[in-house]
């Protein structure tokens, strides 16, 4: 069970990793909020391919709703700042800030 989710921890971070150096590239040509859109937009096709192909039954609750929006507006929030920041300045500088986020993380699972 622990090299699974070692394994997959393996795939996101290369994911990440490469995800990041390619939207530089496009901060670069065509800016920071077109590459969002640009970005988000593909980024939602193999979700609706995924769940299409593999539907399950949610039941969603006020509660549920309110932390998915929540989560939804900051992730997006993150997204913001992350694209501008790439747009000012070089990703070698950014994305070593952007990894410390687990920081928060550990904070807020304490409280």
């Amino acid at each position: 069970m622990a090299l699974t989710a070692i394994s997959f921890g393996i795939i996101a971070m290369l994911s990440w990793g490469i995800s990041d150096f390619l939207a530089k590239i496009l901060v670069d040509k065509i800016g920071a909020y077109r590459g969002l859109i640009y970005s988000y937009i593909f980024g939602i096709i193999p979700i609706i391919i995924y769940i299409l192909f593999v539907p399950q039954v949610v039941s969603i609750t006020k509660l549920i709703l309110t932390i998915f929006l929540l989560g939804a507006i900051f992730n997006a929030l993150g997204y913001v700042f992350l694209y501008k920041g790439m747009e000012l300045e070089k990703i070698s500088i950014l994305s070593p800030i952007v990894a410390c986020s687990p920081i928060i993380i550990i904070i807020l699972s304490m409280i």
